[in-house]
């Protein structure tokens, strides 16, 4: 029919089968045109499959974004883009082909439609059938997608394992490639790269030790969900898989230093025998808790309610230092109140200083009254010594436990 127009195509269903996610599969669609007459054509978007039950007046599916079509051999016009890649000329008794190419954004099955629009003198569409797979890639991290280290102390080191997986049959180089931001925050061992075998995985292993200027350092990736919450994109680089694997870094860098209040403990003069109490405030500026333990104090310094407690993020606890002498000290005595948490091992000093002297007014006996078991109704006597060193008169009163005033006097 050397005056007619018979356009077709030889290719109506267009079928992938699998390809790897992040890959690239190629196919050829053709149309041919079994008269005479040259017909023009253009090549719609490629959309997903219009719905059979459909009214013509609805919206049509989205573009697709894992399907692409241009015109084979249309010359230099198709290395300018635009509308000259999707626009040929079927010859009379000839053939245009279009290549038509997949680029799976997921795992799963895609079906979609290349629609052909012929010109004159047909004025008709072609329609083809595209479809394929998307298949897994075969380095990857198992399903993992986030590394959570949740809240992390500044100065504090944490760590925890990468574990790729190679389900492919030969050996992959990986590569864990870390954000400009985080050098010298993060480290990963090797920090080259590991070979994978087949149907095999290898570990990595992530450090990471926040500093007081990551979150400014990484202030582009931090979270909605909460204040100082950063999460960080992350990806194990593949060389022989187009598609990187990906994955998150989530963490909340937080303070750990313990505040003094007062930061330095004054004890004054005391005398020997006799304690004075400071009060001190232990404040955690951070989020995590910790555990303490006061060490190395002198023999005559205690802390109440004790040496060892722990402190809750954004906690005060209050510890009651006695310094107790139990002998005249001159010059004041200078010592340090050290205070050890297990958070990073981080070592908290405040300085103390206190005195004591020897009161004019002793017990030389002793200090402690020793009373036998008394039947009711019955009295014993005890008595204690009070002695004079100076060389002045001294005045003094002694004062019973008020819970037991009416059973304990005192003569004269």
């Amino acid at each position: 029919h050397p005056r007619v127009a018979d356009v077709f195509t030889t290719t109506p269903v267009i079928d992938f089968d699998e390809v790897v996610v992040g890959e690239c599969g190629s196919l050829i669609g053709e149309l041919e045109n079994a008269g005479g007459v040259p017909t023009p054509f253009k090549v719609l978007p490629v959309r997903g499959r219009r719905s059979r039950y459909a009214a013509e007046s609805d919206a049509p599916p989205p573009p697709s974004e894992q399907f692409a079509v241009r015109v084979k051999g249309v010359g230099k016009a198709a290395k300018e883009g635009g509308k000259a890649l999707r626009e040929g000329v079927v010859p009379g008794f000839g053939k245009a082909l279009l290549s038509v190419r997949f680029y799976p954004k997921a795992i799963g099955d895609v079906e979609e439609e290349i629609v052909v629009r012929l010109g004159e003198p047909l004025n008709r569409d072609v329609v083809m059938s595209v479809r394929g797979r998307g298949g897994a890639v075969p380095v990857h991290l198992n399903g993992r997608d986030v590394c959570d280290f949740k809240s992390i102390a500044i100065g504090c080191s944490y760590r925890d394992a990468i574990v790729v997986y190679n389900d492919g049959g030969a050996a992959a180089k990986c590569v864990v490639k870390i954000p400009k931001e985080l050098r010298g925050i993060a480290e990963v061992v090797p920090n080259d790269f590991v070979f994978v075998q087949g149907r095999s995985h290898a570990v990595f292993s992530l450090k990471i030790t926040p500093t007081d200027d990551t979150l400014e350092r990484c202030a582009k990736w931090r979270s909605d969900a909460g204040a100082g919450q950063l999460a960080i994109p992350m990806r194990v680089a593949v060389p022989t898989q187009s598609a990187p694997v990906r994955f998150t870094l989530k963490c909340a860098p937080t303070g750990s230093a313990l505040l003094f209040d007062p930061p330095r403990l004054d004890f004054g003069r005391v005398p020997a025998g006799e304690t004075s109490i400071v009060r001190l405030k232990v404040t955690n500026s951070g989020a995590l808790s910790q555990r303490f333990g006061v060490v190395g104090l002198p023999s005559d310094v205690t802390v109440e309610p004790g040496s060892f407690g722990e402190i809750l993020g954004g906690e005060t606890v209050v510890l009651d230092v006695r310094y107790s002498p139990i002998a005249a000290v001159y010059p004041p005595k200078e010592f340090e109140f050290t205070l050890k948490s297990l958070l990073g091992g981080k070592t908290y000093t405040a300085p103390c200083v206190g005195s004591s002297y020897d009161p004019p007014l002793t017990f030389p006996v002793g200090n402690v009254i020793t009373l036998p078991p008394t039947a009711e109704r019955e009295r014993v006597v005890g008595s204690v010594v009070v002695r004079n060193r100076g060389k002045h008169e001294e005045t003094f009163e002694v004062f019973t436990p008020e819970d037991a005033s009416d059973a304990l006097h005192v003569t004269p």
